[in-house]
């Protein structure tokens, strides 16, 4: 009798968008989500999209921070000032990321 049920996604250790992808082709998009999963792709996916929200991450936080002077002698300077602006860059950096890569 053939195993029709559909192939087992070997993803245990999501990164942050990844998991977040998952939830959100779970609850968004479930007929794309049982296709990767029972094609075999949705590891690869996962993986992809972590990677490329990853990067884009970086590279915004690594942008504002220079265009706004929030550098290594702002830390030094003034830590509280300096931990502050590097959350809310990195704040707004998640949410374009979620917005261009997580959630489309």
């Amino acid at each position: 009798m053939p195993n029709l049920s559909p192939a087992q996604s070997q993803a245990t250790d999501l990164g942050v968008f990844a998991a977040r992808r998952l939830r959100f082709l779970k609850e968004e998009k479930p007929a794309l989500y049982t296709d990767l999963l029972t094609s075999g792709k949705l590891d690869a996916h996962l993986a992809e999209i972590d990677k490329s929200a990853s990067e884009m991450m970086e590279a915004l936080v690594r942008r504002t921070a220079k265009a706004q002077g929030i550098d290594e002698s702002l830390k030094r300077e003034d830590p509280v000032r300096w931990a502050q602006s590097m959350g809310e860059i990195q704040a707004t950096a998640d949410g374009t990321v979620m917005r261009e890569v997580v959630l489309t």
